[in-house]
């Protein structure tokens, strides 16, 4: 069998990662006090065969595996190492030797400066070893995609999408502005009117597909419909979900403020007899929620049913 396509996460929340080339740290942030890095994972673009514990051969993966990018401490690190240990008493112990790291042999002793260059090394020897030790399920959770990896990700390529729309309207009110000035008699300047701030033209918009896939975009007021299920379908990088062109989405108001508490999962029941529920699957059904029931909102929150 391949390993990383048949067997199951036993963690739940982790999505196992496939077969892996090697890994790197790319950058580290600090966070909430904590020092976090951040790793490139590259996978294999073959699945290797095992049979009774043994690599038999290889054959390609059914489709271009893309790297991508995870968040560990180096107490998961440590962490980490401790489970290998447990898994591979006699190999980790090599492991250890061969990179020149105290995880596997006194974890969380190290209070140098130098644990990037630490980590690089035990990540270098790790996937040195054979395919039973480097792509087990114990290597395979680690590097998979945990629900924190996935909302980093969202929030990056959010911040990098409202960077480029805040920019956008920018721009576009400065132009306004210009041309109003220049056809205006008055010598006094004019104070730019609350309206055109481009905080109050935004709105962030929370899209359920379901309970594991959700995201977050801040789009103006003005988009269309057409426009906004594009982004939509653009942000849902999961490949087994598969929007239709025209799908519809559910407005519930009593879920959608921003000052709501409900979870995620709740969002999926819909009272029908509230009268609160809204579809929008069209142009104009978009236009008269912009303009009445998400007037005072900053956020809402939509759910993707057909």
């Amino acid at each position: 069998m391949a390993i990383g396509s048949t067997k199951k996460c036993i963690v739940p929340g982790i999505k196992l990662a496939p077969p892996i080339q090697h890994a790197v740290i790319i950058d580290e942030k600090l966070l909430d006090q904590k020092t976090y890095f951040s790793i490139q994972v590259i996978p294999q673009q073959t699945d290797i065969r095992i049979v009774n514990g043994s690599p038999v051969g290889k054959r390609s993966a059914p489709a271009a595996r893309q790297p991508y990018t995870i968040a560990r401490r180096y107490e998961d690190f440590s962490h980490f190492a401790q489970r290998l240990r447990e898994a591979f008493p006699t190999t980790t112990r090599s492991l250890a030797s061969r990179a020149g790291s105290r995880l596997l042999s006194s974890p969380l002793e190290n209070t140098t400066n130098n644990r990037r260059s630490e980590l690089d090394k035990f990540m270098q020897a790790l996937f040195r070893l054979p395919p039973s030790i480097s792509q087990s399920l114990v290597v395979l959770e680690f590097f998979g995609l945990q629900k924190a990896d996935t909302e980093q990700q969202i929030l990056r390529q959010q911040q990098q999408q409202d960077d480029i729309t805040t920019s956008r309207l920018l721009r576009s009110q400065s132009s306004m502005t210009q041309h109003r000035d220049s056809q205006s008699t008055c010598a006094t300047s004019v104070a730019p009117s609350p309206t055109t701030s481009p905080t109050l033209r935004l709105i962030k918009i929370k899209v359920i597909y379901d309970v594991d896939n959700i995201i977050v975009i801040q789009v103006p007021r003005s988009i269309t419909l057409t426009d906004l299920r594009a982004r939509i379908a653009q942000k849902f990088s999961d490949p087994s979900i598969s929007l239709p062109k025209d799908f519809v989405l559910l407005f519930n108001d009593t879920r959608s403020s921003a000052s709501s508490s409900t979870s995620a999962a709740s969002s999926f029941s819909v009272d029908s007899t509230s009268g609160t529920a809204t579809l929008i699957a069209k142009e104009q059904d978009l236009a008269n929620a912009m303009g009445s029931a998400w007037v005072r909102h900053e956020k809402v929150t939509l759910r993707c049913v057909a």
